[in-house]
């Protein structure tokens, strides 16, 4: 009896020293290596968004509405496919599962547009949303909107 106590204290011992062991341990960094540099001047300047879609990167600038859609080959050499010109005044750009959603902030107008490999834009839809959202994130399934200045959010489903 004695002995089976002393084996349920050392293995009750055991799995503390375990577990603070895994709560102590040093979290490891995720490396990172730069596959190309691209000095100052590679790239045109004032791009106020720089989106992630499906086919390739999309740029664009607020002000002016001055587009470009591009890719990096494995080597990180960039090619840009096209340019082009949305309407000026979209504050948000992010990709959902339906296309590239664009926002104004000021208006709350938004549209869905598809870039496909050559560069070529296709509007899906367009849509009419509450105006003052100060951040957007796609949440995989839904879209956040959410307005930093009121806490006010919505989660709309874009189809």
């Amino acid at each position: 009896m004695k002995n089976n106590r002393k084996a349920v204290k050392l293995s009750i011992l055991w799995s503390v020293f375990i577990a603070v062991l895994c709560l102590c341990a040093p979290v490891q960094a995720v490396d990172h290596t730069t596959i190309k540099y691209h000095p100052e001047a590679s790239f045109s300047t004032g791009w106020t968004h720089i989106v992630n879609t499906p086919n390739g990167i999309l740029y664009y600038k607020t002000a002016s509405g001055a587009s470009a859609f591009g890719r990096f080959d494995s080597s990180g050499k960039h090619t840009t496919i096209k340019s082009f010109n949305f309407s000026a005044g979209w504050t948000t750009i992010i990709t959902i599962p339906a296309g590239i959603l664009f926002y104004n902030a000021k208006s709350g107008a938004a549209a869905v547009e598809r870039i496909d490999t050559a560069g070529n834009n296709t509007t899906v839809k367009t849509f009419d949303f509450m105006a003052g959202w100060t951040n957007i994130v796609n949440t995989s399934k839904e879209v956040l909107f959410y307005n930093a200045q009121t806490g006010a959010a919505a989660l709309e489903k874009i189809e």
